[in-house]
């Protein structure tokens, strides 16, 4: 006679059974974190450094370029920090989640304010806030301007910048930081990431880039800061520019971060200089953000001398780049060093112990002063040389400079085309 089970007791021993389940599960639960919590908590820990680390990459990493430069071509000579006109809009404008159609809108609105006489008052904070010793310009006082434009793309008075005359040298064609790649191939590394670059896209001609593989590449960057004309950096014959279409990048190494190439991507104009001492060089001038125009200021297939001015920038930052052909010129040591990678024989200063693990540096260089010589030049370290550097400076009134029993030539700044 089968006995009836009682529903509420049969429902009891459920409930039952599940709760006993609970502390089972939690047991289990306990037992397997004991057996990989650590290296849970180890690859927590990791991916938090790595994100830290990408982090301070994003923001601050010097090796991004803008940041510090060196103050000369001296072996001595310490890398400092560098103050970027405008580094908050820049930042915003490459930030990884910033559209490129905000790059620029924010770009065309900066062009149309700062040529504007609106922002004439802005002249005087600038030059304050970023130390501009105006003594060097035809034009001093900041009511001499009629807009920012007009004072981004100022004078220099004669006899202010002295231009190595040798016609071993080459000089720079403008007041910036310089970077080299010595040897153009299909190995060479661009400054950041590492990424190859592409000589015929920078050149806008495939042909013509293949006269210069192996060459070397001289990167000059005019910060919104610096004298923004610039000149011939040897006797030669300048041929009419060819324009090349493009965009308005930033030329601060900041737009590195996001891959872009700003002198192979921006508008650009390619002059060939002709010369006896160097053969055929390419000289290709970069327009960059906020830049209005690039305006040349010489006479086409006429020869020029050393030091000439070959023209101006509008508004904004920019560049001035060299081409040589293979074996056409020697650097000196410290550029060579401070632009491919490789790590000096003294630690930079605590301040900057950041730069030891990282990549490349600038050399900042003034107009007219030799950063190169022409292939195997015995004494082409002389250009590192702190005698010939302070030499350079405008309140040494010499003319000739006598280094390691040889003469050295030099001739002033003889002032700018036009106002």
């Amino acid at each position: 006679m089968w006995s009836s089970v009682n529903p509420l007791k049969k429902e009891m021993r459920m409930k039952l059974s599940k709760f006993l389940l609970l502390p089972a599960l939690f047991v289990v639960i306990l037992s397997l974190a004991s057996l990989w919590g650590e290296s849970l908590s180890k690859k927590i820990e990791q991916r938090a450094q790595k994100t830290a680390r990408t982090i301070h990459s994003f923001f601050s990493d010097p090796a991004l370029g803008g940041l510090f430069y060196y103050t000369s071509m001296a072996y001595n000579a310490s890398p400092i920090k560098e103050q970027i006109a405008g580094e908050a809009f820049i930042n915003a404008a490459y930030h990884k989640f910033s559209p490129r159609i905000l790059r620029q809108a924010l770009q065309q609105a900066g062009t149309r304010a700062h040529i504007s006489s609106f922002l004439k008052q802005d002249i005087a904070e600038f030059i304050k806030k970023y130390t501009i010793d105006m003594s060097d310009y035809r034009y001093e006082k900041p009511q001499d301007y009629k807009n920012f434009n007009e004072f981004f793309y100022r004078q220099l008075k004669p006899g202010v910048r002295k231009i190595d005359l040798r016609t071993s040298v080459v000089a720079s064609p403008a007041d910036s930081k310089l970077r080299a790649i010595p040897i153009l191939d299909t190995h060479a590394k661009f400054f950041i990431k590492q990424k190859p670059f592409n000589l015929e896209r920078f050149l806008n001609d495939p042909a013509l880039a293949g006269h210069y593989q192996g060459g070397t590449l001289l990167v000059f960057r005019l910060a919104p800061t610096d004298y923004h004309r610039f000149h011939f950096p040897f006797d030669c014959v300048p041929s009419a520019p060819e324009f090349i279409n493009g965009a308005y990048e930033t030329v601060n190494p900041i737009a590195f971060r996001e891959g872009i190439w700003p002198i192979s991507v921006n508008k650009r104009a390619r002059i060939r200089l002709e010369s006896s001492e160097f053969g055929t060089v390419i000289m290709v001038v970069v327009g960059a953000c906020m830049i209005g125009s690039l305006n040349f200021t010489y006479t086409h297939n006429k020869p020029v001398k050393k030091g000439d001015e070959a023209g101006f920038f509008s508004f904004g930052g920019s560049t001035v780049c060299l081409l040589f052909k293979e074996k056409t010129i020697t650097l000196p040591a410290p550029l060579v060093t401070r632009s491919t990678h490789v790590k000096l024989n003294k630690k930079p200063s605590e301040q900057t112990a950041l730069y030891e693990k990282n990549t490349a540096f600038e050399t900042a260089v003034r107009m007219g002063q030799g950063i190169a010589m022409t292939a195997g030049s015995s004494n082409v370290d002389l250009l590192s040389d702190p005698t010939y550097l302070s030499f350079l400076n405008k309140n040494n009134k010499e003319i000739d400079l006598t280094l390691k029993k040889s003469t050295i030539p030099f001739r002033y700044n003889s002032g700018s085309t036009g106002k």
